[in-house]
């Protein structure tokens, strides 16, 4: 344990404990509360922070539909409060946590194309480069996209190369999502659940979901946008934006700055999903592998699921209570795939 492990839990006790600077006076003697309180009794330091650690997660998740990214929490949402039975509250417990995997792996390789990061070294299972078709980035394998998440976090985090991902994601969840997806196999390949057996499965999955969420907590400064148009000025862009359970769109225009507008020029289509890290001020696509398509005169947030090489299509799921598959020409998204393929 270290003292600078934790800023926010010491700016915590500084509030509690010190006075209007957060510091403790005893004459000529001023030190912050919280430094005081981790050198004179480490032990007292650690229990107040796992009980301010338990306060956060209970305060968190009480609010995590209101403010994860949209996806993740209409059907977190759904698996609280929006089923009819024990069958469908498992199915959207589970399309919770690929929603997570698919999300991630949207922002992972969302963020190596905006910075231009060249991955060529990295390296996955059998010391296999990783590979832009359809046994590899363009898969259907979540376990192949948990790899490329995790060597990508490993990747920056080893070279200091400055992805945000690296400060939102802890790279410890893959192991959590690998146990969720190995959890998913078993009760998927059961012909069917009975209500009892659907029930069992969701009370022993739903803390790790809910200790998932929390651990990801950071992502809640993200914003999911659909390009909708251009303004007058033409660095004021209009978009959708989805926050929350709601899939609901809502008006926004966002000022980007040039170095956007190089990137993205070409992705300025209403297929195109973006993403913004609110606290970072930063703005990148996800597309393909997040997208907003049209179906049946509707749009919705869509997740890249495969590729039909022959048709030379890819094959999108809706998020929805009715979850469909749709496919689109692949060609609309050829300037962030060729992007990807110059950094593999």
């Amino acid at each position: 344990m270290q003292y600078d492990d934790y800023p926010e839990f010491n700016e915590y006790i500084d509030r509690l404990y010190g006075n209007e600077e957060g510091e403790i006076v005893i004459g000529e003697f001023c030190r912050p509360a919280s430094t005081v309180l981790f050198e004179m009794d480490r032990i007292e330091y650690q229990n107040l922070y796992n009980q301010y650690l338990d306060e956060q997660r209970e305060l968190f998740l009480e609010q995590a539909t209101d403010i994860f990214p949209a996806p993740v929490a209409f059907y977190y949402e759904r698996a609280l409060h929006g089923y009819d039975n024990h069958n469908q509250r498992l199915h959207y417990l589970r399309s919770t946590w690929e929603s997570i995997i698919f999300f991630i792996y949207a922002l992972a390789i969302g963020e190596v194309i905006d910075s231009s990061l060249i991955i060529s070294s990295v390296r996955i299972f059998n010391n296999q480069r990783i590979a832009c078709n359809g046994r590899g980035l363009l898969g259907d394998r979540l376990g192949y996209k948990l790899e490329v998440i995790e060597k990508i976090l490993d990747f920056n985090d080893d070279g200091s190369h400055g992805l945000i991902i690296g400060d939102l994601i802890p790279v410890s969840i893959i192991e959590l999502l690998r146990e969720l997806n190995s959890a998913r196999n078993s009760f998927s390949h059961t012909s069917a659940l009975s209500e009892e057996q659907a029930e069992v499965f969701f009370e022993d999955l739903h803390p790790k979901i809910q200790d998932l969420l929390f651990e990801l907590r950071k992502l809640s400064s993200l914003s999911l946008l659909k390009f909708k148009s251009t303004t007058n000025s033409i660095t004021r862009i209009r978009f959708s934006r989805f926050k929350g359970f709601s899939l609901r769109d809502r008006n926004y225009e966002k000022d980007v700055d040039q170095a956007f507008m190089q990137k993205n020029l070409a992705n300025l289509r209403v297929e195109y999903l973006f993403c913004e890290f609110e606290d970072y001020d930063q703005v990148i696509c996800l597309s393909p592998f997040a997208s907003a398509l049209n179906h049946n005169g509707q749009h919705y947030i869509a997740w890249y699921k495969k590729l039909d090489d022959s048709a030379n299509k890819y094959f999108f799921e809706i998020v929805s209570d009715s979850p469909t598959e749709i496919d689109l020409d692949a060609s609309i998204f050829d300037k962030p795939i060729q992007a990807l393929g110059a950094l593999l």
